[in-house]
């Protein structure tokens, strides 16, 4: 099963998605009949699928695919578990580019929770959580409610990484396109 997932990814990384999907299904059937379907493994699989199909643009596909994983990470691990916040981030990221913003808000703030209680205020993957929110509330339209998000994700890519980093640089230019409105 790891050797069909290892060829699945270095596809995926290829851009050729069609033979991701191929070896990463041969690796979920490996272990859905060796583990079965609540082994975090398999909902490992259900993610690399949900990823693929999410690049493909096949958007209904990934939100199966990343519930399933989902579902097992809650069951496995709970809901204050990091790879459960993962789940909670990839499913905020496929509402957001389908175009359901509350959906999407609702998911990063779950996963917003978990990094916080996990990694704390000032840690990057808390940072990465607050543009996201940030992004979704700009898609929204309420710019207010974005500035706040990117503030903060600003203020901890600076604090983590300094100010030549190209996460805290992104920050700096969307705050700036802020203060030209």
């Amino acid at each position: 099963g790891r050797s069909y997932n290892n060829l699945g990814s270095v596809w995926k990384n290829k851009g050729e998605y069609d033979k991701a999907i191929e070896y990463y299904e041969k690796s979920l059937a490996i272990k859905l009949k060796v583990h079965g379907d609540q082994h975090p493994s398999t909902g490992m699989s259900y993610n690399n699928l949900g990823n693929v199909w999410y690049n493909k643009g096949e958007y209904d596909k990934a939100i199966e695919y990343y519930e399933k994983s989902l579902a097992i990470k809650l069951k496995v691990h709970g809901d204050q578990h990091p790879s459960t916040g993962i789940s909670y981030n990839n499913l905020g990221l496929v509402w957001k580019n389908k175009g359901e913003y509350d959906k999407a808000i609702e998911y990063y703030e779950k996963s917003l929770a978990i990094k916080l209680k996990v990694h704390g205020d000032q840690h990057p993957s808390t940072g990465m959580s607050y543009n996201n929110l940030g992004l979704v509330w700009n898609d929204k339209g309420e710019y207010d409610k974005a500035l706040v998000y990117y503030e903060k994700s600003h203020s901890i890519f600076l604090s983590s990484f300094g100010e030549d980093h190209p996460h805290t640089e992104l920050l700096k230019g969307k705050l700036e396109s802020f203060n030209d409105l």
